[in-house]
């Protein structure tokens, strides 16, 4: 699926039936959301970052369309006026534990980088002397 594709799915599952109304959500023109959709154009950061914030769009899935890639915060589908359904305080407390969880990972991926980093910058000075 490519990535314009993959905003016609996003928009239609999770933002709005309608262009028009995803382009308002959005801040953009109803023409421009088709052109993006079309391919036409890509999405513009400020574009990307509202549907981020609004709709919790997995930037990772928007640009490679892995389906390993899944937000760390389900989505749920849009009702009739285009609003995510409110999450219970379980949902809530479960999605804060997978974020936590994440960042501890990313946190110790960080400290391995940051170790062989130090090696790599050793072996260097080795080298120079």
């Amino acid at each position: 699926m490519e990535m314009a594709n993959r905003i016609a799915f996003f928009r239609k599952k999770y933002i709005a039936e309608s262009q028009a109304e995803a382009g308002r959500v959005s801040g953009v023109s109803q023409a421009t959301f088709s052109q993006m959709e079309s391919g036409a154009i890509s999405p513009s950061t400020h574009v990307i970052q509202k549907l981020v914030k609004e709709y919790r769009l997995n930037t990772q899935w928007l640009a490679s369309g892995d389906k390993q890639l899944s937000p760390v915060v389900e989505l749920k589908p849009v009702e009739s006026e285009g609003k995510l359904r409110d999450k219970t305080m379980k949902e809530m407390q479960s999605d804060l534990n997978n974020v936590t969880s994440e960042l501890q990972m990313v946190k110790s991926q960080m400290e391995v980088l940051q170790a062989n980093l130090n090696h790599l910058f050793k072996v260097v000075e080795g080298q120079n002397k």
